[in-house]
């Protein structure tokens, strides 16, 4: 019989919905299944036929150890996704490769950790009077914020995404951010009316689809922020373009989310999600048979 880790973290396991419906999918389909924790030494990850990254947001606290800790499981194990994919993802400096590539998106700039650039000058770089910023290595929308060039709050901000870390408030609870490149993008209005589209591949293979609209008085389409949730068909090509974001990854995805603005001239991509996606099974649970077959699908070969 076949066993599956499905991964949370040791602050987040108690809220890990998701694990526990795909914990019963697979165990209905003669599946040993456990949740664990990326963070908990004690697991013996050889044991696992197949580990699957699922509520691991803490790496944000400490990326390179979580990333060691994914080189290692690879090691002895399987993991979804793998190891390349995760090291690929981890910092959002693959907008710009996508960018680079010719995804429609937001027009990126990147600003490295630790900037010896006087703000002045980076104000200078940033074309767009209404634009937003956010750290490149981050998960809930933590630190995102709008801003125009004449906002005095600006400076202060970038210093504590790019140089000092800042501790984001969740109703949930208080989460430290370390410092990390710094990402700039225009703002783009639509957002406020259109929300962001949530598209759900396994396996390379279009799933499922959800929309998240913004709170009113807010630009984060996070639930953590109030987003409020429903069920969206997508566009032919809004599938597209989130398969080509997929395609410029270089290595096969077992499960991806790609979020996107759709406008009325093109979808424009926001992020790609290859960690540990909220995946939305409480709104479709037939959801949870599609990536359960998968994962049964993959054992079984």
């Amino acid at each position: 019989m076949n066993t599956v880790y499905l991964v949370s973290s040791l602050e987040l396991i108690h809220a890990d919905k998701e694990s526990v419906y795909l914990a019963d999918a697979l165990q209905k389909r003669e599946i040993t299944t456990k949740i664990v924790c990326w963070d908990d030494p004690n697991i013996d990850w050889n044991k696992a036929d197949l580990v699957i990254s699922r509520t691991t947001s803490t790496y944000f606290q400490n990326p390179s150890k979580f990333l060691i800790w994914a080189k290692q499981v690879e090691e002895t194990t399987t993991l979804w996704n793998s190891y390349p994919v995760m090291e690929w993802n981890i910092n959002k400096r693959y907008l710009l490769h996508l960018q680079n590539n010719g995804v429609q998106m937001p027009e990126t700039i990147l600003i490295p950790k630790n900037t010896e650039q006087p703000i002045q000058s980076i104000l200078d770089m940033i074309p767009w009077g209404d634009f937003i910023i956010k750290p490149s290595i981050a998960a809930g929308s933590g630190g995102l914020r709008r801003f125009t060039k004449d906002d005095s709050e600006f400076e202060n901000h970038f210093k504590k995404l790019n140089r000092y870390g800042f501790i984001q408030k969740y109703s949930f609870g208080d989460y430290k951010f370390l410092p990390c490149d710094t990402i700039i993008q225009p703002f783009i209005p639509e957002i406020l009316g259109n929300g962001e589209a949530s598209l759900i591949f396994f396996g390379g293979e279009f799933s499922h689809c959800m929309l998240k609209k913004v709170k009113l008085g807010d630009i984060r389409a996070h639930p953590a922020f109030g987003g409020e949730i429903s069920i969206y068909e997508p566009s032919e090509k809004e599938v597209e373009v989130a398969l080509s974001c997929l395609e410029l990854v270089g290595y096969p995805t077992e499960y991806a989310r790609v979020d996107m603005i759709p406008t009325d001239s093109t979808p424009l991509i926001i992020e790609v999600e290859l960690l540990d996606p909220n995946l939305f099974f409480n709104y479709l649970p037939e959801t949870v048979e599609s990536f359960a077959n998968h994962i049964s699908n993959y054992l079984n070969r």
